[in-house]
């Protein structure tokens, strides 16, 4: 649950759609002027580890949905005494979600931006989406916690997860971005899903196929990723990046040695490491 003082942190900070952006002055009017709550079919999500919450755009504003026996946030249930799936835990805490948002708009629920954590791997990102649909939901977008942050706050540097609320993690912040520049008055637990709320606004508006290509949203939905033998060579658990256009394989585990790698390899070339990665030095 988030506590009172929490939930507070940021009642003046909460960031202002841009839905509108690139319609027409009688668009936007008519925009303006209608029931936001009619016809209301999508909804943004923040499907975390630890803790999920839904939003709606009211007034012009991301608006977290709250529940009276649950409030803000889900993150506990009753133990059952049979196995399940994960995704038919995450599928039943999406019910749920759906549910909250129906009882507050009076309107059936249909579609959904959902957020999860950015190192999922393909097989908890296809788990997702088929929870999502064991959910009765439409998947309209599926995105980084990160990204949906950033569409909410743009390039502000904040803070978001529940880890950032340890003292030590924030300290190591504030050396590393500067005290001043540091927003530490958004609450972390809601950035996420303002950014799923602003999004699943504007596809209400634009539409999915023009806003995916107005705002080049990087849609997990959509994403391939090979699950094969690859060029030069397979790390097996490795992770990736992308980065000025190109894919590359950051460490992982090495299959000949079987020890962790420090190279960084990009498709068909080898010998870029870690160090000049991280520094920016890796040529376009």
């Amino acid at each position: 649950m988030i506590k009172e003082e929490d939930a507070k942190l940021d009642i003046d900070e909460t960031p202002s759609t841009s839905s509108n952006a690139g319609l027409t002055k009688n668009e936007q009017t008519t925009s303006s002027n209608s029931n936001e709550l009619e016809n209301r079919v999508c909804i943004g999500i923040d499907l975390g580890t630890t803790s999920s919450c839904v939003a709606i755009v009211e007034n012009g504003k991301p608006k977290i949905i709250f529940d009276e026996k649950v409030g803000y946030v889900l993150n506990r249930g009753t133990a059952e005494e049979r196995f399940i799936l994960p995704e038919e835990v995450s599928a039943d805490i999406l019910r749920k979600l759906k549910l909250i948002a129906e009882n507050y708009t009076g309107e059936p629920i249909t579609g959904a931006v959902v957020a999860i954590p950015a190192f999922f791997q393909t097989e908890q990102i296809e788990a997702t989406k088929r929870a999502v649909q064991m959910a009765g939901l439409e998947l309209k977008m599926l995105i980084d916690e990160p990204i949906a942050a950033a569409i909410a706050y743009k390039d502000a540097q904040i803070m978001i997860g529940g880890s950032t609320r340890i003292p030590a993690i924030k300290d190591i912040l504030k050396m590393k971005f500067g005290r001043e520049k540091l927003r530490l008055n958004i609450n972390p637990d809601k950035a996420v899903v303002f950014g799923t709320a602003i999004l699943a606004d504007a596809i209400e508006i634009f539409g999915i196929d023009n806003y995916k290509k107005s705002f080049e949203i990087y849609d997990l939905n959509t994403r391939q990723i090979s699950r094969g033998p690859d060029t030069p060579e397979w790390r097996e658990s490795a992770s990736m990046a992308y980065f000025k256009g190109k894919l590359y394989y950051l460490g992982g585990k090495d299959p000949e040695t079987g020890g962790k790698s420090n190279h960084v390899n990009k498709m068909n070339e080898n010998g870029l490491k870690s160090e000049r990665f991280q520094k920016n030095e890796v040529s376009p």
